[in-house]
């Protein structure tokens, strides 16, 4: 992947049996072939604003429930939001003294709140700016790297990448799901290469829709990736224990 060709270089997000179906689609939206590219398209100009609603939701809610589990300061909260929010005369004077959790818990929000409300007309000024270009497909640059708030949004995007993605409980949580993922697609994959294993019928009855021997071997993967990557993270937790003979079906740990 080319990093300096721009996003729709890099989140193609396409499988190879459904590249046929992406060209069709990218034709009857008007998708322009980026230059310089056999097949690599503008990107639709509503994913500059899903894109950007990502940053903006997932790094300040992030944010807010760092703090709240402690993995934040109220300090560093509001040095971050602060920039952003552009507060009211006296908020600074209300904020000094010491209050009780709910009081700070609800501080937080109304920052967050000011800060979104900020970042979102900064945006949409942005996108407005550049329609033009982005209708034609010769603009490929996010939006928050327009704005004037991207520098402040950078240093949120740190913070939260310091404090509260590599908070111990975080990592083991996604240790966990990392697990539970690679187990499954094991357990999936063998039903597929292992014939004479007991597990194989028994994974075939319970999912013979997933597991079938139908199609080629590419086709046969997809649908196990597929059917995985739909799970929610307790539910692929939960499925890989019960599996593992770590957990009853219905709940019971076995004795």
């Amino acid at each position: 992947r080319d990093k300096r060709a721009g996003k729709s270089r890099r989140k193609h997000g396409v499988m190879a049996a459904d590249r046929a179906t992406w060209q069709r689609v990218a034709d009857t939206l008007g998708l322009p072939v980026r230059e310089g590219a056999s097949e690599a398209r503008a990107r639709h100009p509503l994913a500059f604003l899903t894109e950007a609603a990502d940053d903006v939701a997932y790094l300040l809610l992030d944010l807010e429930d760092g703090f709240r589990l402690a993995h934040v300061s109220e300090q560093q909260l509001r040095e971050v939001l602060e920039p952003i929010a552009q507060l009211p005369a006296g908020h600074e004077a209300l904020t000094e003294a010491a209050l009780p959790w709910a009081e700070r818990i609800d501080r937080a929000a109304f920052l967050r709140g000011r800060a979104i409300d900020t970042l979102v007309g900064e945006l949409a000024a942005q996108f407005l700016e550049h329609e033009e270009a982005i209708l034609r497909g010769d603009s490929d640059a996010a939006l928050r790297d327009r704005i004037a708030s991207c520098e402040a949004l950078d240093a949120i995007e740190r913070l939260c990448f310091e404090r509260c993605y590599k908070a111990r409980d975080v990592l083991k949580m996604e240790l966990t799901g990392a697990e539970a993922i690679q187990g499954l697609l094991g357990y999936f994959t063998g039903a597929l290469t292992e014939e004479d294993a007991l597990r194989t019928g028994h994974l075939r009855d319970l999912y013979g829709g997933i597991v079938s021997p139908e199609g080629s071997r590419y086709d046969q993967l997809v649908r196990i990736t597929d059917h995985v990557a739909g799970m929610t993270d307790h539910y692929a937790v939960r499925l890989y224990r019960e599996l593992r003979g770590v957990r009853y079906p219905g709940g019971r740990d076995p004795g």
